[in-house]
């Protein structure tokens, strides 16, 4: 419920949460599960000015962050490990609430080191350490994606104490919540999930296109 909703994010930063739960049907190393952005269709890069800065701050973040084309696709993408917010490892599975509050235990049931969710981040931040590393197909995976930095009611990304519209640069393609296989850099083809976050400015049409098409109609 909204209630619900609203007390989960009473007094936190965060501006929306992804819990994704569940099995991996195959062993998968944690180098090779990427999650982030693809686009399609080309994007609008802004300016050096602007571009710089943001980029040097996600790689703070995330150091492992990739940007590149491949076949004419846009893809910002990291290891999954690297940056999911929240890991939670489980022998059974766990119910997906709204208001759920998932509590970081990948050290502890994993690697035998209680570490918390920064020290694991900074952990496969390490690509050596991804290597050594897979998600198994026993146990069950709860991540929590949730993030301050893009708010979706207004489909804006804040950072830096700037507020940048982005259906200004993403030519009209929705962004995504998605994670998906590569192999050497390579994408295979398999996706573990792919959601797609449609808003309403991603839909408007200049109104000078608009009079043209009724004109010639």
């Amino acid at each position: 419920s909204m209630e619900q909703a609203k007390s989960y994010f009473e007094g936190k930063r965060r501006l929306s949460s992804v819990v994704i739960s569940g099995k991996f049907k195959k062993e998968l190393s944690f180098e090779d599960v990427q999650t982030g952005q693809e686009f399609p269709n080309p994007v609008q890069k802004p300016s050096q000015f602007i571009y710089k800065p943001i980029l040097a701050f996600f790689r703070m973040l995330a150091p492992l962050l990739n940007i590149f084309v491949n076949d004419d696709i846009f893809y910002s993408l990291s290891p999954m490990m690297q940056t999911a917010q929240i890991v939670y490892v489980s022998s059974e599975q766990v119910p997906i609430e709204v208001d759920m509050s998932v509590t970081e235990n990948f050290g502890t049931v994993m690697l035998k080191n209680d570490m918390t969710a920064s020290e694991r981040k900074k952990y496969f931040s390490n690509l050596e350490n991804l290597k050594g590393n897979s998600f198994d197909t026993d146990n069950y995976y709860t991540f929590d994606f949730y993030n301050d930095k893009v708010d979706m009611e207004t489909l804006s990304l804040k950072v830096l104490g700037m507020d940048y519209k982005l259906a200004n640069y993403v030519n009209q393609q929705p962004l995504k919540i998605l994670s998906r296989v590569f192999k050497s850099g390579q994408p295979n083809g398999l996706y573990l999930w792919n959601f797609e976050i449609w808003h309403e400015s991603l839909m408007q049409v200049e109104e000078d296109d608009t009079e043209s098409s009724e004109s010639e109609s």
